[in-house]
């Protein structure tokens, strides 16, 4: 009897003993998941908050920052964090402004070099008094139109002016008043010529021409244009000239008729001037014109 009344005994036994297992599984399980829920609080969720900012941050949105208020190590972490962030955007920033401002001044110094090359550039081809071009540049174009034309087999023509009795006029009312004799006709030159046309100041009160694109008639055309021009025009102490007005005598060649170079197209110009000084002046003549030697 003794044996058969154990058994049941025992059963409850160990079901006390599955339920206590059970039940400290259980529990076991639940602190855990507390433990978890804790941790995950305290230290996974501050730790992927400080992994968001720091990702932000690094794509470019420095004003990124973490919020985590707690006093624990994690919390000094945040706020450390925090603090580079303020740092690093403050020095983004102010290398920003730097940037910036060396820019503008780069900017504005390239502006002032483009300037002054400019005008230096100005100032190396054009004369002082008229702001006319000046002879050096004057040549460099006309070698350039002499090339140009034996390529195009196109002709041109050059007229080389001259104020008549300009020493006469500077001896009576001083070097200012020829000077602004000389500023006034290169205007009146100027106005008389195509914009693509070039005058420049040869030397002293002589002037010199490039007509583009003309031939011998069209040339002698302008150049009788040029001396109606100046004849009929008023300038000052003009009365005090011979003939009582001023005048200009010229020289006019053609390319590639009158020579094979630029040197030798002035010099034709040139002798063709003389040969209007020797007519009588307020003329125009042609280098084809002069008795042949």
């Amino acid at each position: 009897k003794a044996g058969f009344a154990l058994t049941p005994m025992e059963l409850r036994l160990a079901a006390n003993r599955e339920r206590t297992i059970l039940t400290s599984l259980a529990v076991s399980l639940v602190v855990a998941l507390i433990a978890f829920a804790v941790l995950s609080m305290l230290v996974i969720r501050p730790v992927l908050s400080m992994e968001e900012m720091a990702r932000r941050f690094g794509g470019g949105d420095l004003r990124a920052r973490v919020s985590i208020d707690t006093g624990d190590e994690i919390g000094c972490l945040a706020v450390q964090l925090n603090a580079m962030a303020r740092q690093l955007e403050t020095y983004t920033s102010s290398l920003e402004k730097l940037v910036h401002e060396r820019t503008a001044e780069l900017v504005g110094a390239n502006a002032k070099l483009l300037d002054v090359n400019a005008q230096l550039d100005k100032l190396a081809k054009t004369d002082g008094l008229t702001g006319l071009f000046n002879r050096r540049y004057f040549m460099d174009k006309l070698g350039f139109e002499v090339r140009r034309s034996d390529r195009n087999k196109r002709s041109f023509s050059l007229v080389l002016l001259d104020v008549d009795h300009f020493k006469q006029f500077n001896d009576t009312h001083g070097h200012p008043a020829g000077d602004e004799l000389l500023q006034r006709l290169a205007t009146l030159v100027e106005l008389n010529l195509r914009s693509i046309d070039v005058v420049a100041r040869y030397g002293g009160e002589e002037f010199v021409v490039l007509l583009y694109d003309t031939g011998p008639d069209e040339g002698t055309r302008v150049a009788e244009k040029l001396r109606r021009a100046v004849a009929e025009q008023s300038f000052a102490h003009a009365e005090t000239q011979p003939g009582g007005r001023l005048t200009i005598s010229m020289g006019v060649a053609f390319y590639p008729q009158d020579a094979k170079d630029g040197a030798s197209l002035v010099e034709a110009a040139d002798r063709a001037l003389y040969g209007s000084k020797a007519a009588g002046r307020n003329r125009a003549t042609r280098f084809d014109a002069l008795p042949q030697t």
